[in-house]
């Protein structure tokens, strides 16, 4: 007889979950008229919208941590940084397996298997 509860249980939550209205920006989902035209062009007629990669915005004043198994800094240039790169900031994080960050535009690129 518990099995019975737990499965009405189950499909009590399942039914519930199904109607509540999902906000497919918290899922980096951008209309079409909204993306790049560049990437418009990439999609098929049909599609509505594609996921974009979220950006990662570096916080100024915040602690950065970035981890690899070597690193390159050219100090008024930026760094490279090759194998098992991890970059953390407060709830935020990027792993790759290498990254470049120039320092005279602030902009990084990852590479790799990057997640």
């Amino acid at each position: 007889m518990p099995r019975l509860g737990l499965l009405f249980f189950a499909i009590v939550v399942s039914h519930s979950h199904a109607q509540s209205s999902t906000d497919f920006n918290q899922l980096d989902w951008v209309v079409r008229d909204q993306l790049p035209l560049t990437r418009q062009a990439q999609l098929p007629s049909f599609c509505s919208g594609d996921y974009l990669p979220p950006s990662l915005s570096i916080t100024q004043g915040k602690a950065l941590h970035v981890q690899s198994d070597s690193a390159d800094v050219k100090e008024s240039l930026g760094a490279t940084f090759l194998g098992n790169v991890q970059l953390q900031q407060v709830g935020q994080q990027v792993q790759a397996d290498s990254a470049q960050y120039n320092q005279l535009s602030g902009e990084a690129q990852f590479s790799g298997d990057v997640l």
